[in-house]
């Protein structure tokens, strides 16, 4: 499993395990199950070989995930929900304002707990490779 399959909400939750203290095995069990969505009875229940397969993965996929999110370019466009979004990383670039700034630092106190806050605070909806605010402008203009 690599970094670019995991979902947002996956990372927050394991990262939130890796914090905890537990037992090992608990802790493991806890990994697996965020990261496959498998509930209690099916982990416990797995074969060996396949739990610990999956235990490796999630140790390898938090272990990597520092590393490659680091050496990583981040992406210009997202899809969520079927729909385009494209990320805004310039604060002094419309149609980032005052507002999603105040959001963005106001969110960065608990980064990976607000991980997806800052996302959407960051995210500008696209219809047609556009955005729709660019749109939704030169509308009025012709108007």
């Amino acid at each position: 499993m690599n970094f670019k399959s995991i979902t947002v909400g996956q990372f927050q939750a394991m990262y939130k395990i890796h914090g905890m203290e537990m037992e090992p095995e608990d802790k493991a069990a806890q990994l697996v199950m965020a990261m496959t969505g498998r509930g209690v009875d099916e982990v416990y229940n797995m074969p060996l070989s396949k739990f610990n397969r999956l235990c490796r993965e999630a140790e390898s996929a938090l272990g990597l995930l520092g590393v490659e999110l680091y050496n990583s370019k981040p992406a210009k466009f997202i899809r969520a929900g079927g729909n385009l979004y494209g990320l805004n990383y310039e604060i002094k670039k419309p149609p980032f304002n005052a507002g999603k700034y105040v959001e963005v630092v106001t969110f960065s106190n608990d980064l990976i707990a607000n991980l997806h806050l800052i996302l959407a605070s960051m995210a500008v909806p696209y219809k047609w490779m556009r955005p729709v605010r660019a749109m939704t402008t030169r509308l009025l203009q012709t108007i």
